[in-house]
């Protein structure tokens, strides 16, 4: 029976949370094999990885869509966030401490139907935003063809296998902006962690 060793919650992410484990026969034994998982999985499982998505049936050229994230005692780790479009010209980018008001809040899920941590986040689409605020990331830019759009390339956030990290108790606002001279249709999706990140868990053997 695999065993799979538990993660301490902590609200207090600048210090070190301890971790006194028994090691399993496997780490030590030569002559046995070792499963490893990856963290989105184990996420999966544990019930702190999440997903939500947005649609925007006609963006028009020049406006926005944007997300407000308003994190809470943990930090969250995005994954990955996609966009498709139908227009030639859509941009993207990432902000801390924006200025808005209103907005109505789009529904997140767990991956774990089961066992899902408590949402200690809220999404806000739809806010009146006066100031995106500072920038905590590059403009992206991702080009399409007239008639195709970027069907064939289709994640406009990341590479692969980086990770965005929003501090705890800090308000964010992804953009999208239709660059293009015309309206597209916009659909994204997103996947994030929430909780203690790795690097604040230390194993005493």
């Amino acid at each position: 029976m695999t065993r799979h060793l538990p993660v301490p919650r902590t609200s207090d992410n600048a210090e070190t949370t301890r971790l006194r484990v028994a090691l399993s026969p496997q780490l030590i034994d030569g002559d046995k094999a070792l499963t490893t998982q990856t963290f989105t999985e184990l996420n999966s499982k544990s019930g702190s990885q999440f997903e939500a998505a947005i649609y925007e049936a006609n963006l028009a050229s020049g406006e926005t869509a944007d997300v407000i994230v308003q994190t809470g005692d943990d930090p969250l780790i995005f994954k990955d966030v996609i966009a498709g479009f139908d227009g030639d010209h859509l941009s993207t980018q990432w902000f801390r401490n924006p200025d808005y008001t209103g907005g109505s809040e789009i529904p997140a899920y767990a991956f774990n139907d089961e066992g899902a941590d408590p949402q200690l986040f809220t999404l806000l689409g739809g806010a009146t935003v006066a100031d995106p605020g500072t920038p905590v990331g590059p403009k992206i830019h991702t080009i399409g063809t007239d008639g195709q759009a970027n069907r064939r390339v289709s994640t406009v956030s990341e590479a692969v296998g980086v990770e965005r990290i929003l501090a705890s108790n800090a308000v964010y606002l992804f953009r999208f902006t239709n660059e293009n001279n015309s309206d597209t249709r916009l659909t994204a999706a997103a996947t994030w962690y929430q909780g203690p990140l790795s690097t604040n868990v230390e194993l005493v053997v």
